[in-house]
């Protein structure tokens, strides 16, 4: 249960809702509010 969170990284609706999006990551670092930290991964490009 519970909300799924808020985050531009996080899907918010269908199948894959609450699960992480391509190109985000966790940081492993916790955010002053408790919750962990997501992370654009930089694509790199040849």
């Amino acid at each position: 249960g519970g909300k799924t969170r808020k985050h531009q990284g996080i899907h918010q609706s269908g199948g894959k809702k609450g699960k992480l999006k391509k190109g985000y990551k966790y940081s492993g670092k916790k955010l002053k509010n408790g919750k962990a930290e997501i992370i654009k991964i930089k694509i790199k490009r040849n």
